[in-house]
């Protein structure tokens, strides 16, 4: 469905976002003050972690709110892994982390914050263990003064009288699990027999320190021994002090000019136009222009001219207002009328100068045209009338928008298991998994992979239904049976699976247990999907719950065509967008044809797609590199959700 008021510009920029941070009951490492936070920001790439950012630092404070933004691309279709340093200033040179005390760090994904959003930001426990990495660092309370050091250099050990033995790290420490959270957190420090909080030694869940000493002197008891070790270490600044666990706090909001997603909308008309053609009327258009700073008219929108009329109905048009006015409603505008000739040389009909202050539905300006009122003198009254016939105004609500007020993005994945992949037992078969070497995916796995981890994170529960189609598959009482929609994970009551791990594990079960057969149906698995999608909204709610992507991964041709364009136009008026990845190297001209970027589809009763909602991938251009796999899949998912959103007036959630 096309909107009767088209936007001046195809695609809006890539959106910037920023990060503001907040820490909580931070170690106090300060020995006649409090600690000096400061953090440091990093976004991974590849096996590096770059420095994107930083705050400032804020002196003896344990529970900062910083002040200073952190600023970044939002990327959706990629995985934007961060890491969150923070350190404890102690030398005049601020920025190289590496001079200073480590309070703690977390690692997540920026997909994970914007999903929390603003209806529940972002708050994690910080890690007390360094990070991986170049830069090496103490945990806290395991060092003095500089426990910050780089990975090369190698400290003598501390007396463990006066510094806690720290475990070994286990293996995967403050790895990111797929919903972003940490998986291993650090363990009990044997200092406290309680356990520690927010994975820092020393730190008990009451809040208070303590040790213990293996062997003591039997002369004193064993608690008088533990207190006088804890205030030796406190008084040491050896150990965090404070009362709960060290936490740190993410807001992420977009950036936008202001008004960027405010638009005007207008339908105007003349009446009583100056002739201007000699055998004819006039064949006039509307040129609205803005003034700047230094006096100069520019111009921001030129209506189509409407041929042999005096009295002109140009078509509605939809102009953003920073466009228009710079979001000054004061702003001078020079409303202007032209008469169109073919020659290119246009003639002035009549002009007024209104400000968006005086534009209201129904108002009527008069167009001047002064070289005519001097020559005409008092007989002059106007050369016609511009009339508003309708003045509206509207927001863009951005994609952002939605998921960051609570909109899920769900996902459902569909795998091709017809005969033209191959034996799976075979290396030439797509669906091969080689048994010497269980780590290595195959194609399918990796479109999987590189997709679902992507949007894991939008979806709350991180349940997701899975199909598979085009196999024979066994059918209980029965003989085999074709199906071109079953549930991958074999379980006929619910085909739903828990994250990427569950689809993976899904798949698997279906290889080991359908036979190949075919042939290669789309329309079953496109039907059941649109039904489910419609599950995520009301018809005629202003809020939408969840937006959903099928993600269809195949060898070839599609063998019901027909079929499959019915189900897609149908499928163009849900919330939903259908991603197609073709794996190996079939012909996929008929995927292209879905595809439907130049020519909206039809179905077999003459209707068209709303929308186009499908976006085709050949996996082979991009096997080498899932960032650019994944970016490529999802590039236009966010476009294809405000389009489904906008007709409908759906806006976002507490909106």
């Amino acid at each position: 469905m096309y909107s009767a008021y088209p936007s001046p510009t195809p695609d809006a920029p890539q959106t910037n976002v920023e990060l503001r941070i907040e820490c909580f009951d931070l170690p106090d490492l300060d020995t006649f003050s409090k600690s000096d936070p400061r953090v440091f920001v990093y976004l991974q790439q590849g096996q590096n972690w770059i420095e994107i950012g930083k705050t400032e630092t804020i002196w003896n404070n344990l529970s900062p709110r910083f002040a200073t933004p952190i600023v970044l691309p939002y990327k959706f279709e990629t995985v934007q892994r961060l890491r969150f340093l923070v350190v404890d200033i102690d030398s005049p040179d601020e920025n190289d982390p590496t001079k200073h005390d480590f309070l703690g760090y977390i690692e997540t994904t920026l997909a994970t914050l914007v999903a929390n959003g603003k209806r529940q930001p972002f708050e994690q426990p910080l890690s007390g263990q360094p990070p991986p990495g170049q830069v090496g660092f103490n945990p806290v309370g395991a060092g003095r003064r500089g426990s910050i050091r780089r990975a090369d250099k190698k400290l003598p050990p501390a007396s463990p009288m006066l510094a806690p033995s720290v475990p070994p790290r286990p293996s995967g420490s403050g790895r990111l699990s797929r919903n972003g959270s940490l998986m291993n957190q650090p363990p009990p420090s044997p200092i406290s027999p309680n356990g520690a909080a927010g994975g820092y030694p020393g730190l008990a869940r009451s809040g208070t320190v303590t040790s213990t000493i293996s062997a003591a002197p039997s002369h004193r008891s064993q608690s008088s021994l533990t207190d006088t070790v804890t205030n030796s270490l406190r008084n040491l600044n050896l150990v965090p002090r404070g009362r709960g666990a060290p936490r740190i706090r993410v807001l992420v909001e977009e950036l936008k000019e202001q008004g960027a997603n405010e638009f005007v909308l207008l339908r105007c008309s003349g009446q009583g136009l100056d002739k201007k053609d000699l055998f004819g009327k006039s064949d006039p258009f509307l040129l609205v222009e803005k003034r700047r700073d230094d006096g100069e008219w520019v111009p921001v929108h030129r209506t189509p001219e409407i041929r042999k009329t005096l009295n002109p109905n140009w078509p509605p048009f939809r102009l953003p207002l920073s466009l228009l006015n710079n979001n000054t409603p004061t702003r001078p505008l020079r409303w202007s009328v032209w008469d169109w000739n073919a020659s290119g040389k246009e003639d002035f009909i009549g002009s007024v100068e209104a400000p968006m202050t005086r534009v209201r539905a129904g108002e009527q300006l008069y167009l001047i045209n002064e070289a005519k009122r001097a020559k005409k003198g008092s007989k002059y009254v106007n050369s016609g009338v511009l009339v508003f016939v309708e003045v509206g105004r509207e927001v863009e609500w951005s994609f952002f928008d939605f998921v960051s007020r609570g909109c899920e993005v769900a996902l459902a994945v569909a795998v091709d298991f017809t005969q033209s992949n191959g034996d799976p037992r075979l290396p030439t078969s797509l669906h091969y998994r080689n048994p010497s070497d269980p780590g290595a995916l195959n194609e399918y796995q990796r479109a999987i992979t590189a997709v679902g981890t992507v949007l894991e994170p939008y979806d709350s529960d991180k349940m997701f239904p899975v199909y598979g189609f085009g196999a024979r598959i066994q059918v209980q009482n029965g003989p085999p049976m074709v199906s071109h929609l079953f549930p991958l994970n074999l379980n006929y009551e619910n085909p739903i699976v828990s994250g990427v791990g569950g689809m993976m594990a899904a798949y698997g079960t279906s290889l080991r247990s359908v036979e190949l057969w075919g042939p290669t149906n789309f329309a079953p698995v496109i039907t059941e999907t649109t039904r489910w999608a419609n599950g995520g909204w009301t018809p005629g709610s202003q809020t939408l719950d969840r937006y959903s992507i099928l993600l269809i991964i195949t060898d070839g041709a599609i063998t019901d065509m027909p079929d499959t364009v019915d189900a897609v136009v149908e499928a163009s008026r849900a919330p939903l967008s259908i991603i197609i990845v073709g794996v190996g190297g079939a012909d996929f001209t008929s995927m292209r044809e879905l595809d439907a970027d130049e020519r909206p589809l039809e179905d077999g009763k003459g209707r068209k797609m709303e929308r186009d909602c499908v976006q085709f991938v050949p996996f082979r251009q991009f096997q080498h590199d899932f960032t650019r796999l994944s970016s490529e899949t999802l590039a236009e998912v966010p476009r294809q959700f405000t389009e489904w959103c906008k007709p409908r007036g759906v806006r976002p959630i507490d909106t």
